[in-house]
């Protein structure tokens, strides 16, 4: 509070320190005052320095001095000349008072020209300390409220301790917008609710309303506000003044509740009455009795009977004219109240039957009450119905009255016509149930709850357990042995006994071929002949299972994807950084220094530019080759081939681009020149295998190549010397991604032998691995020939199965 009347005040406001008369802060006032640039110029002089030359002493202690003796003597008003930083001097009042600021005492000296009322002044300074000292020391929360940008500008210790905040601090230029629920009890939305009363209070000066806020810790808030608008300056605050009144509310929450339990007493009361036309004369004679009691029975009474089902009604008995009627009578006549008071029956068209309204009206008078007298009435809207009235004459101040009962038993009426209906269909409902029961494709069954014996099974039942229908009746589950788990049946039965029905049991049953099966199982207790039975319906559920055991299979197959593909990108990605990192390297090398370096020089940075682009490109065809191959767009178009020749060359191939890091050793059996082959499959199998064979072999280890061929099919061994597969590997070695746990550093994407077995299988052939850690590795591939009019022109060699070329021609380990 103090820190904005410093800030907005229009009088010059000093901050000076009592011990060194030092300018500790001033406000903008004092700046314009003084004629200076800012509050610089002023900040860190001492009181000597403003003075005049003749007023000015050796040291700065005179005027601390005078100015703590005025204070002390309770004179904080005096005249004192400055001198403005242009040199003039000028006169000035001043007005002192003490206050302790972040821990420190200070001087807080307001001045003014000496043209400007003194009283004014003095007076505004005295005001703002008895507001501050009543603002701080208030034990009621109060706090001034910016209504434009609904924040506080200050708050006192209450309001911390009234919302549980951590702080005044806190408080400042903070919103409570945060803290209030969406809507308030009203269903009103607070921020619109808020403007609304900021603007009551600023237009009337002054407004109290009650508003629902949470503490800092969450809990709820009632409070009794008070907002008073203050103007400060050009404008105009809201002084707030917050009062708890959670309690308050409590209490009207409990008057509320005993309200109710109030009418559902009177209410529960007057039901009574209906009922009852013993207690309902009863109540009459004790309304006799005791006249005291009469306002509150009334009270009670008209709770009652607006609140009653039933339909009620009131009329004189002079004229048969309404003076009163209940909500469910004008709801069930479709009519308004108005549209009732004042007329009678015959007027409003109720009775269908006017003779059956003679006879009502004379038994009354003559016997002055009718009970359940029944009847056909019409509504409003033309709709009739069969009421069962009960009427009686009351004296309601001294004049006959009849207070009359209907209720509306045009449903039971229709529900006892349909049970007579039903009555006489229910042989055929129960022709239609056996019907049902025999022809259900569920297991549908009877038992006995007594000893639990089948009294009755349909076909369905009977041809899942595999026994006729004799050799089930009589005989009981256990007996039939058609519960796999004991506890099962137990549990089933005790549920039954306890609950009367079960629903949706699963369990095991076994069939009497011994086959078993999970079911779903339901049962209801019914009565046949006053003797409890069991309805038991099963269903087969096994194939579900089987269903949801494949979609499980599946779901886990798809996660497993999910982490290889994550896997494939990390492992690319790593794959690209490494050849892209030497790339930018020698291009950068030869950006840079091309004119320093010798020819051998370039020719091998351009050769590792080459070396990694191309590697770069295999990474990227075998990723796109494996989407082709999953994605159904390779086919297998078979051509007339030279075998040999085409080996040969796909050999030096593999050579060249392994920098002949291994030796391949190939033997080719006899074959005809030209084979119908699909030379696209036979490249990425071959050029697959053989990279693999020669990246996981030591340099210089031999790597073979056997291939032969007869009429039926081609086969091609290849061996190596390598690092072999784990046998932890084995059943992964197809799966995308995938790499041995021996590979170590070596490179590779884990798509070679997955794009083989796709070729292979796209091919119609067979692929089958061998391998031993640290010993090598054999791959036999065995793809068919179309037919025999794929072959060229034929030999006049033997013929020979594919086994024994093979075998001749490998050399001896």
């Amino acid at each position: 509070m103090f820190q904005f009347l410093f800030e907005h005040s229009a009088d010059a406001i000093w901050l000076i320190d009592p011990e060194t008369a030092t300018v500790v802060d001033c406000n903008e006032s004092t700046v314009a005052l003084m004629r200076c640039g800012s509050r610089a110029d002023l900040v860190g002089k001492q009181l000597e320095e403003l003075l005049p030359p003749e007023q000015r002493s050796a040291s700065a202690s005179p005027a601390a001095q005078s100015i703590t003796e005025r204070l002390r003597n309770g004179n904080g008003k005096f005249d004192w000349t400055f001198r403005q930083l242009d040199g003039t001097g000028v006169s000035f009042e001043a007005n002192t008072e003490t206050i302790e600021r972040d821990g420190q005492m200070v001087i807080v000296l307001v001045s003014r020209l000496v043209s400007r009322p003194k009283d004014a002044e003095g007076e505004l300074v005295e005001r703002e300390a008895r507001f501050r000292s009543f603002f701080e020391r208030n034990a009621d929360a109060m706090s001034l409220f910016d209504p434009k940008t609904l924040r506080y500008i200050e708050a006192n210790e209450a309001v911390v301790r009234l919302i549980g905040a951590p702080s005044r601090e806190a408080l400042r230029n903070a919103s409570p917008v945060d803290r209030w629920p969406e809507r308030q009890p009203d269903g009103r939305l607070s921020v619109e609710k808020v403007q609304e009363l900021i603007n009551l209070a600023l237009t009337q000066g002054s407004h109290r309303f009650e508003w629902l806020t949470r503490r800092y810790d969450g809990r709820e808030l009632s409070l009794d506000v008070v907002m008073t608008a203050v103007p400060v300056g050009e404008r105009v605050l809201l002084s707030t003044v917050y009062r708890d009144i959670s309690t308050h509310k409590l209490a009207e929450s409990e008057i509320r509740r005993l309200n109710a339990e109030l009418e559902k007493r009177v209410s529960d009361r007057m039901a009574d009455l209906v009922c009852s036309n013993e207690q309902l004369k009863q109540a009459e004679a004790e309304l006799r009795k005791g006249q005291a009691l009469l306002r509150e029975s009334e009270a009670r009474f008209s709770t009652a009977f607006r609140a009653s089902p039933a339909l009620m009604t009131i009329s004189r008995l002079s004229d048969e004219k309404y003076i009163e009627v209940n909500d469910a009578f004008l709801r069930w006549h479709g009519v308004s109240r108005d549209d009732v008071l004042g007329h009678d029956t015959k007027e409003l068209g109720t009775w269908l039957n006017l003779e059956d309204r003679a006879k009502f009206w004379e038994n009354l008078k003559r016997n002055g009450s009718v009970r359940e007298l029944e009847c056909q009435g019409r509504s409003h809207r033309g709709t009739v119905g069969t009421l069962l009235l009960s009427a009686d004459i009351i004296e309601i101040n001294r004049e006959p009255h009849v207070i009359a009962t209907g209720l509306d038993i045009t449903e039971r009426k229709q529900t006892e016509a349909e049970l007579r209906e039903s009555e006489a269909r229910l042989r055929e409902s129960e022709a239609r149930f056996s019907t049902a029961f025999r022809a259900s494709p569920a297991l549908i069954s009877l038992l006995r709850l007594s000893d639990g014996k089948f009294v009755e099974v349909n076909d369905a039942f009977a041809r899942w357990l595999g026994l006729d229908r004799d050799s089930i009746i009589g005989r009981d589950t256990k007996q039939l042995n058609v519960w796999l788990n004991c506890d099962d049946r137990a549990k089933f039965l005790m549920d039954l006994r306890r609950d009367g029905s079960v629903r949706e049991f699963e369990c095991q049953f076994r069939s009497s071929r011994g086959t078993l099966h999970p079911i779903v199982l339901s049962a209801e207790i019914i009565e046949i002949n006053r003797e409890p039975h069991i309805l038991g319906f099963g269903i087969d559920v096994t194939e579900r299972k089987l269903a949801e055991a494949e979609l499980l299979r599946t779901l886990a197959k798809e996660k497993e994807l999910g982490r290889l593909r994550s896997h494939f990108v990390s492992m690319l990605s790593h794959e690209f950084r490494t050849p892209l990192g030497i790339i930018q390297s020698s291009a950068e090398i030869l950006e840079d220094y091309l004119e320093g370096l010798q020819p051998a020089e370039r020719k091998d940075h351009l050769q590792s530019i080459r070396k990694n682009t191309r590697r770069m490109a295999e990474l990227m065809e075998e990723a796109l080759l494996l989407g082709s191959l999953d994605g159904g767009k390779m086919e297998f178009r078979p051509a007339p081939v030279e075998v040999r020749t085409f080996v040969q060359n796909l050999v030096e191939e593999v050579l060249a681009a392994t920098n002949r890091r291994c030796a391949v050793e190939l033997s080719l059996a006899e074959m005809p020149q030209e084979i119908q082959v699909d030379a696209r499959l036979l490249q990425h199998i071959f050029t697959n295998l053989l990279t693999n064979a020669i990246k996981y072999s030591e340099v210089g280890r031999v790597v073979s190549l056997q291939i032969g061929c007869s009429e039926a099919e081609i086969v091609c061994v290849i061996r190596d010397q390598g690092i072999g597969i784990p046998e932890a590997d084995r059943e992964w070695l197809f799966n995308a991604f995938h790499r041995g746990q021996n590979v170590d550093g070596r490179p590779g994407t884990g798509l070679g032998l997955v794009i083989v077995k796709r070729c292979v299988d796209l091919y119609g052939g067979r692929i089958e691995i061998e391998s031993k850690p640290g010993e090598g590795t054999a791959v036999t591939v065995k793809l068919p020939v179309p037919g025999p009019e794929s072959f060229g022109e034929p030999t006049e060699q033997p013929s020979k199965t594919i086994e024994d070329t093979l075998s001749s021609r490998r050399k001896p380990e």
